[in-house]
């Protein structure tokens, strides 16, 4: 803004709790300077703008909450052709994430373990790619579960996974608050997921979602399995209501029109 000597109002968002990505030192001074030069801070969560305002210190009136949305339209979904087998040969959790160490997949393939320990019948489709993909595909047979776990990479379709899905699972160690927890809802598919960043703003346990502590590995194979053997179609409305109320894009669109509007009036926060 000083370089270029634009005139315009600076907006940053805030996509995480950042306290889990910045260490003390020249790093977090020099990006502490460059947010007080920015005129607000929109976080994508409540415990993200906390957090933000606690991790770099800036002007709390200068911050604001306005989460991510999805893409509210009816439409029909359709089973994919490629995966038709893994979908009608079990129950199938699904996971949808990058292949790095915040998501978990290794943390996602003990509780696997833990499962096929107790007897449950089920599938773990893995969704993504990245950097610790090979590493995984290498510990599904060291691990014993090659006939449950399966590696389906990028993907273009994932409403259609998730409409067909029995349960959408998030053990991640980071988050801010993921899209593909509210896309899981809006497709009416039960979300259990780890108490990590903004997750317990939309995953409300046992109302919304099942929200299990972070690291509890034996309770998270409780829930899967409570979710596979009961009927959870309240829950799953519920979410369903939530995302419809307050994630439709428009809603959202809305609130940050809001902030745009009052920072082109010089309004105070």
């Amino acid at each position: 803004k000083i370089i270029f000597r634009w005139k315009s109002k600076i907006v940053f968002r805030n996509a995480n709790k950042v306290s889990d990505f910045v260490s003390p030192g020249p790093k977090k001074l020099f990006n502490r300077l460059l947010v007080n030069r920015v005129d607000h801070v929109i976080s994508v969560s409540e415990l993200c703008r906390l957090d933000f305002v606690k991790t770099y210190g800036c002007d709390v009136s200068k911050t604001t909450t306005v989460t991510i949305g999805i893409q509210a339209n009816a439409r029909q979904y359709n089973l994919p052709a490629d995966l038709s087998r893994t979908f009608q040969s079990g129950k199938v959790l699904l996971h949808v994430a990058s292949f790095v160490p915040e998501k978990n997949h290794e943390g996602l393939l003990r509780i696997a373990q833990m499962l096929t320990a107790r007897k449950v019948d089920f599938k773990l489709l893995l969704v993504g790619e990245g950097k610790l993909r090979a590493n995984m595909e290498q510990q599904v047979p060291e691990r014993g579960l090659s006939d449950c776990v399966y590696f389906a990479g990028y993907r273009n379709d994932i409403p259609d996974l998730m409409a067909r899905a029995s349960a959408v699972v998030l053990p991640s160690l980071i988050e801010g608050l993921p899209g593909v927890i509210l896309e899981a809802m809006y497709c009416k598919t039960p979300v259990i997921a780890y108490d990590v960043g903004g997750i317990s703003e939309v995953v409300k346990n046992g109302e919304t979602g099942w929200l299990i502590g972070k690291g509890d590995e034996e309770k998270f194979v409780d829930a899967i399995i409570n979710v596979l053997q009961s009927n959870v179609e309240k829950i799953k409305s519920n979410a369903y209501q939530m995302v419809i109320q307050y994630y439709d894009n428009r809603v959202v669109a809305g609130k940050f029109e809001k902030v745009y509007e009052c920072l082109a009036k010089s309004a105070v926060y």
